[in-house]
């Protein structure tokens, strides 16, 4: 990461490079961890090059949901997130709120494709109706729509639990620490995103895309176009941005690794700025466990602790309940998305709407 010497700010991201985690050699593995150790205790936040998932098939992603995206609105209404209560699906410009605004973007939402467990037996937890399948636009209106999508989860997963792997590696766990948590039945997501320009038609004028927020899970990987509008937050309150490099994905933790490791590993508020005149189009994949996992509560070495009070304001001064809570993985991905997207929860589930006082 390049620093401004008075400021200490950062002017960048670091740009890690994955093929030497994939390397034989292991220097070059070494390198790679301590580069990754480096970028989580300072912001969270990197650059991913050499990820292995090919230019053509991103461009050809990217070209299949651009093309949705141009269908008319009562066609894309007709995969309308409402319409499951497995929250998958389209949700049109204005109807997820980020940080209490509503966001200026339209988006699918994926997940692994699965049979639906509903009606859950009553002994059950409710975040198991997250199980379930997607919804697919027509092929014939946008060809290739489902085989894409469903290819670039597969790469994206492989290579977002390599860098989980190297994760563990960096706080000297076997590689393997995370794996039963993330397999098979992990509940990944994916979003489709389309951010208009400032001066289309529904537009809100506070000018953010999405506004400030952390990602609530593990691990997140990005795929944006060359428009740009990703803003990361330094420590002194200032917004970096996010600059497009093409072919690269930005990684990022979120909230619940920055819990296990007691805060050593950052968590960072980020946001997307509304274009003046140009939409963008963004992919972001997120690894997250499986529904009933309970991630082990991680030791960290007390040498990374010492690197963590000179890379950020480390303390351990904050409550044991906050820095360990460990809960079961459904339970927080179940209030992150019913909170999001509250018509949803209204209409699939109203008695509990009712009971947060959504509905009387």
């Amino acid at each position: 990461m390049t620093i401004d010497s008075n400021a200490r700010e950062p002017l960048s991201l670091p740009i890690l490079d994955y093929s030497l985690l994939q390397s034989n050699d292991p220097d070059a593995q070494s390198g790679f961890i301590s580069e990754l150790r480096s970028a989580l205790l300072d912001s969270g936040f990197f650059y991913l090059t050499n990820h292995g998932i090919p230019l053509q098939e991103l461009d050809s992603l990217f070209d299949v949901l651009k093309r949705f995206f141009t269908l008319p609105l009562e066609i894309k209404e007709e995969i309308a997130m409402e319409k499951s209560p497995h929250f998958r699906g389209y949700t049109r410009l204005g109807e997820e709120i980020t940080d209490f605004k509503a966001d200026n973007r339209e988006e699918l939402d994926y997940a692994p494709e699965r049979a639906s467990l509903r009606p859950l037996p009553a002994t059950s937890p409710i975040y198991q109706n997250l199980h379930g399948p997607n919804q697919w636009p027509d092929e014939a209106l946008v060809p290739g729509f489902r085989d894409g999508v469903l290819r670039f989860q597969a790469r994206a997963n492989d290579v977002a639990l390599a860098i989980m792997s190297a994760i563990a590696r960096s706080l000297e766990l076997s590689p393997r620490f995370f794996e039963e948590a993330f397999g098979e039945k992990s509940h990944n997501r994916l979003k489709l995103v389309r951010y208009p320009a400032a001066g289309e038609t529904g537009v809100q004028g506070h000018g953010l895309g999405v506004g400030p927020h952390k990602d609530g899970g593990y691990l997140t990987m990005l795929f944006q176009d060359a428009v740009g509008g990703l803003q990361i937050q330094t420590r002194m309150g200032s917004w970096l941005s996010a600059t497009p490099i093409r072919g690269t994905a930005v990684i990022n933790i979120g909230q619940q690794l920055e819990r296990l490791t007691k805060r050593v590993y950052v968590s960072t508020t980020h946001r997307v700025l509304t274009h003046s005149h140009s939409e963008r189009f963004s992919v972001p994949f997120f690894l997250c466990p499986h529904l009933d996992a309970v991630i082990p509560e991680i030791d960290v070495p007390a040498w990374i602790l010492d690197r963590a009070r000179e890379h950020h304001e480390w303390t351990s001064d904050v409550p044991t309940r906050e820095l360990l809570q460990r809960e079961v993985y459904g339970e927080n991905a179940w209030r992150g998305i019913t909170r999001s997207h509250v018509g949803v929860l209204c209409k699939h589930y109203p008695e509990e709407a009712k009971r947060r006082g959504y509905v009387h």
